[in-house]
C-alpha cells in the first residue's frame, strides 16, 4: 500500500501542479486516504525528489526538520526518518525517479522550498557545492501537532 499511495501522490503532483497543498491533500482524501498519510506525502514527496536532484551538484542537507504551524508556533526539531513516510518515499524516489521525464522531476522537486531557495541562490551566482542548509520547515495544515 505504501508504494501505491506514494504513486497516487506523484501522479496528483504531476497533474495539478497549480494546485495547493491543501488542494492536493483533500484530492488524496477522497480517494480513500487517510488525512495525515496524504498531508506527508504532499510535503514530503517534493523534497526527497528536490534532494535527489540537488545532492548531485554537492549541496549538502539537514536530516532534521520542524513543521510549522502557523502563527509562530513550531514543532521541536526530529529527524526526517523519524517519520515513516519520509523513508517510504525516499526508497520509493530512489528506485522510481527515472520514470519521470524531467520535466515531471521539475514540477515534484519544484514544490519543495529547499528547492526554490537553492535555485535562487545558483542564480545569484552561488556555488552549489558551497551550500549547507539548516534543518528543513514544513508548513503543517493539520490542526493538532503530533
Amino acid at each position: 500500500m505504501p508504494q501505491e499511495s506514494i504513486l497516487i501522490a506523484v501522479q496528483m503532483l504531476c497533474s495539478w501542479p497549480d494546485s495547493s497543498d491543501e488542494e492536493l491533500i483533500h484530492k488524496l482524501v477522497g480517494a480513500g486516504m487517510e488525512r495525515g498519510h496524504a498531508t506527508r506525502l504532499i510535503l514530503f514527496i517534493p523534497c526527497v525528489y528536490a534532494r535527489l536532484i540537488l545532492k548531485s551538484l554537492g549541496v549538502q542537507f539537514s536530516e532534521k526538520f520542524v513543521r510549522s504551524y502557523g502563527g509562530g508556533r513550531f514543532s521541536k526539531e526530529r529527524t526526517l526518518a523519524s517519520e515513516t513516510v519520509w523513508l517510504e518515499v525516499s526508497e520509493f524516489a530512489h528506485i522510481n525517479i527515472s520514470a519521470l521525464s524531467s520535466q515531471e522531476r521539475m514540477l515534484v522537486a519544484g514544490r519543495s522550498p529547499e528547492f526554490g531557495v537553492i535555485n535562487q541562490a545558483l542564480n545569484s551566482g552561488a556555488n552549489a557545492s558551497d551550500m549547507v542548509l539548516s534543518h528543513l520547515v514544513v508548513f503543517w495544515p493539520e490542526e493538532q501537532p503530533r
